[in-house]
């Protein structure tokens, strides 16, 4: 069984948190609230309960806590990787990548690429917490792969 007390840096299991939002328009009741956080606090070995009310982080959600897969910097240099690839491939055939990857975030401070390969990741983390490494990194890139191909980056 996973426990965060077996390992040396346990602060490199928890991702930063770079925003959060409610996806539940309306309150959820008691019961199901209870409902959620049981199985929000079931364990496994490939994910952490995290529960932001008790670090003071905003949380701007009905939901109390949420999982989180570990390997999140894993799904991250994995996806990183694949992108780099399909860049290299692109050369090599000549296929067009999308103009908008090289074009800076409204904030300044990272590309599109960044963007992209940051929601790819977060989004696999926090909707398939369970999944093993080699899983949670195979969906990222998927998702990413997606992204790239229904021409919607921009969104992103």
């Amino acid at each position: 069984m996973f426990s965060v007390n077996n390992l040396n840096d346990s602060s490199r299991l928890f991702r930063p948190i770079l925003c959060s939002f409610n996806p539940v328009i309306q309150s959820l009741n008691t019961k199901t609230n209870q409902n959620i956080s049981d199985i929000l606090s079931h364990q496994n070995d490939n994910s952490i309960t995290v529960d932001p009310s008790k670090t003071n982080v905003p949380w701007f959600s009905t939901l109390q806590m949420c999982r989180q897969s570990i390997h999140w910097t894993e799904a991250e240099r994995t996806t990183r990787y694949f992108l780099e690839n399909l860049y290299k491939l692109s050369h090599l055939t000549g296929a067009k990548m999308p103009k908008q990857l090289s074009v800076e975030n409204s904030t300044g401070f990272a590309t599109k690429e960044d963007d992209l390969v940051e929601t790819a990741v977060a989004c696999t983390i926090f909707q398939h917490p369970n999944g093993s490494a080699a899983r949670t990194a195979l969906i990222a890139q998927s998702m990413l792969l997606l992204w790239l191909q229904d021409g919607k980056i921009n969104r992103i």
